[in-house]
């Protein structure tokens, strides 16, 4: 019938959706609008009672196929005291009527910087979405403008992007896979991979970017963590807004508890806890175990107790790893076992080719005085190639106190015959010293695949040409061949999107922390679609001198949570190039121009 009425002075239920729209008196402007829908403030004729109006601002097939998505979940949910119910709808589902909320959350900013006044919103959205959680439907669009104040509390509104539960979705291709979806920014990053297989995940990750937004007071960019300044709330939102899914707190029921116990302290004991996790055996627990040790302050206890135990190293995310074996490095007390694990993940890292983690795990090692054991000496001198450079420079860091060299270079993979036959694209991967010192250190063996410096490893003389300037940077370890998001394929962490990836990919790299990619797409429309957008990726939160102003012909924008990146490029060869650092003092622009030809 198209009503629903729960104030008995209200519309009649049994009315048409036609004969209903009449007894509506909406202003002559809207409230809101979106690209979507517009909202407008609305009077009941019969009972003057004011009311807000949503209608569909287009009339397409998608528009009211949302529309009637957020009428279906309204209808389904609205019952509960924290969702936004509805009062009457179009059966054709081309609009609907809602309670007149007080404003948004962005409308009471100001009062969420108050702790108390910020837990309450989050329990609200939390309780709200329990049980469209349980019943498998995901919200996708969780922003300060979809949570209303309304009647003294907060509500959760706007399901218009939202995913039914699995098997009862209309039409899986409006989220089909590389498309983007929500808001960017407060949008988790697996929804412009593919939303329609978004889980609870996805809205713990906007809930995070919330919480950010209302104690920064600053939008977040895409894929960027927005951390608050001051604890507990911080390791709360890093933990809610990971880059992968499966990393970030399960759901919002465990989000409520661990806001509980960071605001009221009713936490049992670290190490009870993390026996707990370890004799659970899980990949969950395994999870959390490895969180914990990461963000417990280095508590020893957990570290020679508990952590030391843990051997599943393959359960977890290398990233979520890494964390805790960075954590080891401020242990104290007897080191012995600790050393001895943290070498474990070392060895397990080489023979996974994850160079990140191994850079994490050596530096780790060797911070702990590893390098005088003569099984760490044994295993060190057993690598060659990639592993070898990057524990080298793991080697260099630990001793003069410049922590994540060791993540360098990438580690290289060789593409198939198949993306050869898929069109030419060749990438290079240099890292480089910001001050432009030589740093000491062993070079891996030099293979048809290796080089010294970017030049030799063009497989075309336009490329050649677009790099040959980089070849007089003295600092370079070695390069190799590699694929990845360095690769210049289109994605990089900050925007995670549909691939273009390359022929071949090579990384050249030393101890630094800046990083240099090169690109060349020979695929017709590959190279313009991967230009735009890095060309159009947002600006970096905190620039460095120059880079404020770039120059015409380059473009500086965040590449990743801790990463500011400069992109230029060569329309006439089809080449791309990126410059990339996590200093916060290195100016991208100016070593650009010093080797820029």
């Amino acid at each position: 019938m198209g009503t629903a009425n729960p104030d008995p002075g209200g519309p009649d239920p049994r009315r048409a959706g036609r004969d209903l729209r009449r007894e509506y008196r909406l202003a002559p402007s809207p409230l809101a609008k979106g690209g979507q829908a517009e909202v407008f403030r609305a009077v009941h004729k019969p009972t003057e009672t004011e009311v807000a109006f949503k209608r569909s601002a287009s009339g397409g097939e998608d528009a009211v196929a949302r529309m009637k998505r957020e009428i279906e979940a309204a209808r389904r949910f609205g019952d509960h005291p924290h969702v936004m119910p509805i009062i009457a709808w179009d059966p054709g589902h081309r609009w609907f009527i809602m309670p007149l909320a007080d404003g948004t959350a962005r409308d009471f900013a100001d009062e969420l910087t108050d702790p108390d006044r910020l837990r309450d919103l989050v329990t609200a959205v939390c309780e709200a979405l329990r049980r469209p959680h349980r019943e498998g439907w995901i919200h996708r669009d969780l922003k300060p403008d979809n949570i209303l104040r309304f009647d003294g509390r907060w509500v959760v509104a706007d399901w218009g992007l939202g995913r039914r539960p699995r098997g009862e979705t209309s039409h899986p291709a409006r989220t089909q896979a590389g498309t983007g979806f929500g808001t960017i920014g407060f949008a988790a990053p697996e929804l412009s991979v593919d939303a329609h297989e978004a889980g609870p995940e996805a809205d713990v990750y906007s809930i995070g970017q919330l919480i950010g937004w209302a104690l920064t007071g600053r939008d977040p960019l895409a894929n960027v963590a927005l951390l608050p300044p001051a604890e507990p709330w911080r390791t709360l939102v890093r933990r809610a807004t990971r880059m992968e899914a499966e990393a970030r707190i399960a759901d919002v029921d465990a989000l409520l508890a661990e806001l509980t116990e960071a605001l009221d302290g009713t936490a049992e004991p670290v190490v009870e806890r993390g026996r707990r996790l370890l004799a659970a055996g899980d990949a969950a627990s395994a999870r959390q175990l490895l969180e914990l040790a990461a963000h417990a302050d280095a508590d020893p206890a957990l570290f020679h107790q508990v952590v030391v135990e843990f051997s599943d190293f393959a359960a977890v995310s290398p990233g979520t790893l890494g964390e805790a074996v960075r954590a080891a490095r401020s242990v104290r007390g007897r080191r012995g076992r600790l050393t001895g694990w943290v070498l474990a993940v070392a060895r397990y890292a080489a023979d996974a080719a994850e160079g990140d983690l191994l850079g994490d795990a050596a530096e780790t090692l060797f911070a702990l005085g590893g390098g005088r054991r003569a099984d760490v000496r044994e295993w060190v001198a057993s690598l060659s190639g990639p592993a070898a450079a990057t524990v080298a420079a793991a080697r260099r860091a630990a001793g003069t106190g410049q922590p994540g060299a060791g993540r360098r270079p990438k580690w290289p993979v060789v593409a198939g015959a198949g993306a050869v036959a898929a069109g030419a694209a060749i990438v290079l991967v240099l890292n480089l010293t910001a001050d432009g010192t030589t740093p000491p250190g062993a070079d891996p063996a030099a293979t048809a695949n290796t080089a010294r410096t970017p030049s030799p490893l063009a497989a075309t003389t336009q490329l050649k040409n677009f790099v040959a300037a980089w070849d007089n940077y003295p600092d370079w370890t070695a390069c190799a061949l590699a694929t990845g998001d360095e690769a210049l394929n289109g994605s990089f962490p900050a925007a995670v999107s549909e691939r273009h990836d390359p022929t071949h990919a090579i990384t050249c790299g030393n101890s630094g922390n800046l990083t240099v990619m090169f690109a060349e797409h020979l695929v017709e429309g590959w190279y313009r679609d991967v230009a735009d957008r890095y060309r159009r990726a947002p600006a970096p939160a905190r620039p460095v001198d120059q880079e404020k102003n770039p120059p015409a012909d380059a473009h500086v924008f965040q590449w990743s949570p801790t990463r500011r990146a400069l992109v230029w490029t060569d329309d006439r060869s089809h080449a791309i190039g990126v410059l990339t650092t996590d200093s916060p003092t290195v100016d991208l622009v100016k070593v650009w121009s010093r080797y820029h030809a």
